[in-house]
């Protein structure tokens, strides 16, 4: 009973790593959203919330006081180029965890 268990939780790990490996390998796709109206922003929390964008003073202090270009490599790799005013909004083209979890999310009318 106990190797019949072992086998079908072993199975459906590498079905789920399969999945899961599936959905790495496909291109991200970015969105240029503008700054104000990210569905981040959206949140009751966040109806006072003051953006910035500037560069913080310890971010530009330590990037003055860097040796190499590490932190550098670290701020700007990666980023995806969007108009002024607007940011980039990752948009996956499918999501296998919210599929298992929220399996009808978005089949109701209105929703």
């Amino acid at each position: 009973m106990a190797s019949l268990r072992l086998m079908l939780f072993s199975l459906c790990f590498i079905c789920l790593t399969c999945l899961a490996t599936s959905t790495l390998n496909q291109e991200t796709e970015f969105e240029c959203v503008s700054m104000y109206t990210q569905s981040a922003l959206q949140h009751p929390q966040m109806k006072n919330h003051q953006i910035q964008t500037k560069p913080s003073r310890e971010l530009l202090s330590m990037l003055s006081t860097s040796n190499d270009d590490t932190i550098t490599k670290i701020v700007s790799e990666g980023s995806e180029e969007c108009p002024k005013g607007q940011v980039p909004i990752h948009n996956p083209k499918t999501s296998v965890t919210n599929n298992f979890i929220y399996p009808q999310q978005f089949t109701k009318e209105g929703t």
